[in-house]
């Protein structure tokens, strides 16, 4: 059932209402998480997964072997191997457009000042894909091959594991198909913190990117600065601006489809007309959500920049019309005939977005996170002598004097020469 929230003529308690829409991450229990791992290693990383998965590590070891991957692929159906396959080539080729359109290398060059901006690649990922309710395979080629496409070295791909340790065949198969270099066994908060300090099984990587429950959402947050992340890509969230034409059963099966999700995620439906928002309610049936009540149009896009969603579904006649007013979302599907689930499976972006806001400064994950640029900065005696005392200055003028003389030899230096 959907929570009623009429916001009409909020005016500046709009936004606190807004923020009112997303459920509180738990804070201290991950801390626990990650120093227990920073301190015992795989010991911490065995009680933990038998704790909150009921997996024995122990008997089944952290690291999944290359035959285990192997066998699973020959297990998964033809029709769904082959389905990955198909997404899988559609999630390269766009990764390799995004790849083709950022030059490896840039000069800059003024008054004898020469700069080269350098394409670099971090050289070892952390990929997480969700287990829990269901398996996710799209997931994993989402993670992996953008990280591959980027030309990381060395992939390690975190899922937790099922009874008995097992990873769904389909998600292994996936993990081959895309090329991931380890298969991990781990979940959670604890397999973030592993990721990102390391363990007697787990080697420390530079980056780690997917989606996951609020405690690895959280656990991400938290490891930041000692690792980069992708983004804050937690529980799924969806918004659905909807006007009077929209199919309310179409719009309940969209809402139900982003709850299947699990717990903790949002599912927000904004509307000016009340009716809409009864009729979608008596549709979806048991699912938690808002339905936002708004003066019109202007500020249902208002409500969806302040909220930043995941997901942001326009129903409505004419979408591109507030999608020119929308500046924070992970993505945007537009009209009545794209769901978000297309963006989930083949459309080709990725569906590891940004989460709890975060979409206000983050992207969608592609190789750029798994690139950096590093800048070679070379002065000629031209340079030296045409500019080199406008860093004298400056730097006199912070009250740098060490600095002002690096550049003053340079300077007298240069004059010497001529």
């Amino acid at each position: 059932m959907l929570t009623k929230v009429d916001v009409r003529g909020a005016g500046g308690e709009l936004p606190s209402i807004v923020a009112g829409l997303r459920p509180v991450p738990e804070r201290a229990i991950v801390e626990e998480i990650i120093a227990d791992v920073r301190e015992r290693g795989d010991q911490a990383l065995i009680e933990l997964t038998a704790k909150y998965d009921g997996c024995d590590l122990s008997s089944t070891g952290i690291v999944v072997g290359s035959a285990e991957i192997e066998a699973a692929a020959e297990r998964v159906p033809t029709s769904v191997y082959q389905a990955l396959e198909e997404a899988g080539g559609r999630i390269r080729a766009y990764q390799e457009q995004i790849m083709e359109s950022i030059p490896e290398r840039t000069v800059f060059e003024r008054s004898g000042a020469y700069v080269e901006s350098l394409r670099k690649t971090v050289a070892a990922a952390g990929l997480y894909a969700p287990g829990g309710r269901h398996s996710y395979p799209s997931t994993v080629l989402m993670s992996v091959i953008p990280a591959k496409v980027a030309g990381v070295e060395v992939t390690r791909l975190c899922v937790p594991p099922g009874d008995g340790g097992a990873i769904a065949d389909a998600s292994l198969a996936a993990a081959g198909l895309a090329g991931a270099d380890e298969v991990l066994r781990i979940g959670g908060a604890q397999a973030i913190a592993a990721l990102a300090y390391g363990t007697e099984s787990v080697g420390r990587v530079d980056v780690i990117a997917g989606p996951g429950n609020s405690f690895v959402a959280e656990a991400k947050r938290q490891v930041f600065g000692d690792v980069g992340i992708d983004s804050i890509a937690g529980p799924s969230e969806l918004m659905v601006i909807a006007d009077n034409r929209a199919n309310p059963a179409w719009i309940g099966t969209d809402l139900l489809a982003q709850a299947e999700h699990g717990p903790g995620g949002a599912c927000v439906l904004v509307v000016w007309d009340e009716s809409v928002a009864a009729q979608v309610d008596a549709a979806l049936g048991e699912v938690e959500g808002s339905s936002v009540i708004c003066d019109g149009p202007e500020q249902a896009v208002e409500i969806a920049n302040l909220f930043a969603p995941e997901h942001l579904q326009l129903m409505v006649d004419d979408p591109g019309t507030f999608l020119d007013g929308v500046n924070n979302a992970g993505a945007v599907f537009l009209g009545y005939d794209t769901p978000t689930a297309y963006g989930d499976y083949i459309a080709g972006p990725n569906h590891i977005l940004p989460t709890g806001g975060s979409a206000r400064f983050s992207s969608a994950l592609s190789v750029e996170v798994f690139l950096r640029r590093m800048h070679a900065v070379e002065f000629t005696q031209f340079g030296v002598e045409t500019v080199g005392q406008v860093a004298e200055v400056i730097a006199e003028a912070e009250g740098m004097s060490a600095h002002a003389e690096s550049v003053r030899l340079r300077t007298r230096a240069a004059e010497a020469r001529e």
